[in-house]
């Protein structure tokens, strides 16, 4: 149903409105996102939302909620964020408007160092077994 309302190619930036606004929203009432994604159609149709404009509110929707669910359910005062790229910062954002001390950390990193670090485990094994 969404799939008309928004761009797909869009690239929501971690300071639009759009986005802020409704994270912040969620953020505090994440029981919402479910009547919140129908506006979204409404909105595009009825008030002449834009289908960039219409994304923004998509991701600040589903961050928003999960970061509200996340916030009632655990106590964090900093959160350690292993993300890449546009949906990284659209995460920190959020995080940072939750109220959060936000320690990014980059994913591909993370992924090349656990990799190297299982071939190394692997290749010693292999060797020891060999020897």
């Amino acid at each position: 149903l969404l799939k008309h309302s928004v761009d797909p190619a869009a690239r929501v930036q971690p300071d639009n409105a759009e986005f802020l606004d409704t994270c912040a929203e969620l953020i505090q009432a994440p029981e919402l996102l479910t009547a919140r994604l129908f506006t979204i159609r409404a909105a595009g149709l009825l008030h002449g939302l834009s289908p960039a404009k219409a994304s923004a509110v998509l991701s600040g929707l589903l961050i928003g909620a999960e970061i509200g669910a996340a916030r009632k359910t655990y106590q964090l005062k900093d959160v350690t964020l292993v993300g890449a790229g546009r949906l990284g910062t659209l995460y920190e954002a959020a995080l940072a408007l939750a109220g959060y001390k936000v320690n990014p950390v980059d994913a591909e990193q993370v992924v090349r160092a656990g990799l190297h670090a299982a071939a190394t485990s692997f290749w010693a094994r292999e060797e020891r077994q060999s020897a």
